[in-house]
């Protein structure tokens, strides 16, 4: 007998005796339940979730998995009871095999769980998770709920609640609905499909003995959140809190104060005032935007500091008519300069997550800081200092600049200004830059620009999404275009798309720098660059944790993001519920946090420190960003610049930003390697880095076309980088949304490209 032979039935064997086992395990008794109760749950699982066939498709439900009944080896779905070494054999219509073990996972009651920083493999699959309760007595519980994507629960057999759409995101509380638990041992099975993108779930238990207690510790969680996103403002009667009439500064209050006063307690705000170079003022010597420094204290050790901007006018009744109703026109009696709106318009237009109403212009914080920019730059023209600034320098930077200046002022902070990237004098022809050349340079096959501007052009027409799009290969271009149907045009090679969430690696690149010249440390908490942050102890949070997504976060652009020059205080007051290294949970926050530690360190705003250290060295003046995890806006064409940087190793032309080992720090770890108590071992993510091995020779798996290290990151808009170390190979795009038909096109170009490219 062949010794493959051997192996091959010891692996069967080990299989089928793993197949229905059922092992004893701990399980919760329910009247002890509250909410850091900590569920052991049993996850099994994966199995596959085929596209149904268009005619099948009913309600946008494109899969099949939710509806097949993959535990028949265990009795089925009802009657499934699942140990620790359960295992399951499952074959699909084709003949494929699905064996599955289970794998336990402690998750505090409450807590959301990613199925795919367990079971690895997160693409079109199904997974349960399954735990078992211990009632005294029958009772009834309620149950708050939330999936990523379509799920079904079950308890002793009955199925409980379904939730059967596509396209949202684990929010524990979406679906509520409640159970009756019998005396005795309960059995709890949850189905979760994934479609794509995020996959798991959340349930949080409340038990009739603790209802009231934790129904009403939820709802002052709720509240405290409430307020950490309340507006403080000058109340007035006519609704306005950013404008003043007449010199008197006048105090400012929450939006809603009784709500503060039911979180607080007793709680006191002091102010001060600041004019435009920065100056405590006691009042306005002139019309124009001042700046209030507000502080408050509550009772338990609650703090709140925020920069708040407000318009003084002496003209009451003039300006009181544009507030809600303000046009571009109106500007001028503001005394904004029309060559100074003109030369800024449409950077104005799309600033701030995607472009301001005008007419909120003085009724929100952020447009009377863009009327601030607008009027230093209009005082700069009439004093003939306008080529003092860059282009680059918008409204919106120049008064986020004077925003973190006045934290740093009130803090006592000096600035260590970022250094890099610098001229140095390197061996050869140095950094590779991105340049023109012949296709047998760039390693391609002739016909490559054809087929690349069919593939491109025909993902445009039928997808009825506008791109740019660009192959860079040993640093030269191999294809650039601009691909679009015929309502878009006006779109360029140069047209800049926001590319969301590749933010991130941009911002990584940033932070890169920062980390080598010794400013910032990944192991070192936050706590040692931002005051009030615990330096040492389980609730110390890391640089790379925040960075990797396990700070313990959740969400983007909360407490108002970078913007918020002092949302970070937000963040301190929900401590409470924050357990760092725990999990993965991706998020825009915790990069938040990272940013605003480099603004403290090195004393620029974020749009000013993106485009200093990046943008404009790489040549890349119309890309920018405005937060560290979504929010910027560039073309195809300078993506790919990032790019050849990166691939060099951190070099491009005579510039270095940063070299190869801290670029080799940016890439992709599996996660329960560096966090040994993680319940997410199996996510693999960098600094702003994933990995993607998703384009195969056949099918779904097997051969890569690339190989092992292509990284870069994802995009809400789905635009796209990727860096091919072994291929020396970068590829962009940017685009506005995702489309009709992406992962086909997707697949269709990226094949195109490993067509012609030469081994």
């Amino acid at each position: 007998m062949s010794a493959m032979r051997v192996v091959v039935i010891v692996w069967m064997i080990l299989v089928m005796s793993l197949v229905g086992v059922v092992e004893s395990w701990g399980s919760v008794k329910i009247e002890d339940v509250d909410s850091k109760t900590q569920f052991e749950w049993l996850l099994l699982g994966v199995f596959p979730n085929d596209e149904l066939p268009k005619e099948k498709q009913v309600g946008g439900n494109n899969s099949a998995g939710l509806d097949i009944d993959y535990l028949s080896e265990l009795g089925g779905e009802a009657n499934a009871t699942i140990g620790e070494r359960t295992g399951v054999r499952f074959v699909d219509e084709a003949g494929k095999e699905w064996v599955t073990t289970s794998k336990k996972v402690g998750l505090r009651n409450g807590d959301s769980l990613s199925f795919g920083g367990v079971l690895k493999d997160s693409g079109r699959r199904v997974a349960y998770a399954y735990t078992e309760i211990e009632a005294e007595k029958e009772q009834q519980v309620e149950v708050f709920f939330g999936s990523d994507d379509r799920a079904k629960v079950w308890v002793n057999g009955e199925m409980v609640h379904e939730f059967r759409r596509h396209g949202r995101g684990i929010n524990v509380g979406d679906d509520q609905f409640s159970f009756t638990v019998k005396e005795g041992v309960n059995r709890v099975l949850v189905k979760v499909e994934n479609d794509m993108y995020g996959w798991g779930f959340g349930m949080k238990l409340v038990p009739e003995g603790k209802k009231a207690e934790m129904l009403a510790e939820m709802e002052r969680e709720q509240l405290v959140e409430r307020l950490l996103w309340e507006k403080i403002r000058y109340q007035n009667p006519w609704g306005n809190g950013y404008v003043l009439n007449g010199p008197n500064l006048l105090p400012m209050e929450f939006d809603n104060p009784e709500l503060a006063k039911k979180v607080l307690g007793d709680y006191a705000i002091e102010m001060k005032w600041f004019d435009r170079e920065l100056n405590e003022v006691e009042k306005a010597s002139e019309e124009g935007v001042y700046w209030a420094w507000v502080n408050v204290k509550g009772e338990d050790g609650f703090e709140l500091n925020q920069v708040v901007p407000a318009v003084v006018l002496y003209k009451w009744v003039a300006w009181s008519r544009y507030w809600g109703n303000l046009n571009l026109s109106d500007l001028n009696e503001f005394g904004v300069s029309g060559n100074v709106l003109g030369m800024y318009d449409e950077r104005v237009m799309r600033q701030f997550y995607g472009g301001l109403v005008w007419g909120s212009l003085l009724s929100e914080p952020q447009g009377i800081q863009m009327l601030n920019g607008l009027l230093e730059l209009s005082r700069a023209e009439g004093e003939g200092r306008l080529d003092e600034y860059e282009k680059w320098e918008t409204p919106w930077m120049l008064s986020q600049d004077q925003a973190l200046k006045l934290r740093m002022k009130v803090e006592g902070r000096e600035a260590v200004k970022l250094e890099y990237p610098k001229v140095v004098e390197l061996e050869g022809r140095g950094g590779v830059e991105v340049h023109e050349g012949t296709l047998a340079e760039a390693g391609f096959d002739d016909g490559f620009k054809e087929a690349m501007g069919e593939v491109c052009q025909k993902w445009a027409e039928e997808s009825g999404v506008p791109f740019n799009v660009m192959v860079v290969r040993n640093g030269v271009v191999a294809y650039e275009g601009a691909h679009y149907g015929a309502e878009d045009a006006g779109i360029e090679k140069t047209t800049t798309f926001e590319v969301a969430s590749i933010s991130k690696l941009m911002f990584s690149t940033v932070l890169s720098m920062f980390r080598y010249q010794g400013l910032v440390e990944l192991d070192e908490p936050i706590g040692k660059y931002i005051e009030g942050f615990d330096t040492e102890g389980e609730k110390a949070i890391t640089v790379r944790q925040c960075m990797m997504h396990l700070a313990g976060m959740e969400g983007h652009v909360n407490y108002g993001g970078m913007p918020n020059v002092w949302f970070d205080d937000a963040v301190k007051n929900r401590m409470d519920s924050i357990y760092p290294s725990v999990k993965y949970t991706y998020n825009g926050l915790s990069l938040n946090l990272v940013g605003r530690v480099c603004e403290l360190v090195g004393g620029e705003s974020f749009g000013r420190m993106m485009q200093e250290h990046l943008w404009v060295p790489l040549g890349c003046e119309e890309s920018e960003s405005f937060d560290t995890a979504g929010g910027t806006h560039a073309c195809a064409r300078d993506l790919a610049r990032v790019g050849q940087m990166l691939l060099n190793g951190g070099t491009y032309g005579d510039l270095q930003f940063f070299d190869v080992k801290t670029r080799d720090e940016m890439l992709p770890v599996r996660v329960g390697d560096v966090f040994k108590g993680t319940i997410t071992p199996e996510v693999e993510y960098g600094l702003g880095t994933e990995w993607f091995r998703d384009v195969f020779v056949e099918g779904e798996a097997g051969e890569l076309v690339f190989g092992e290290r292509m990284f870069g990151h994802g995009s809400a808009t789905a635009s796209i980088i990727r860096v091919d170390l072994d291929n020396g190979l970068v590829v962009t795009m940017a685009r506005p949304l995702q489309g009709s038909g992406y992962n086909e096109h997707y697949q269709a170009m990226f094949k195109t490209i490993g067509r012609y490219m030469q081994k």
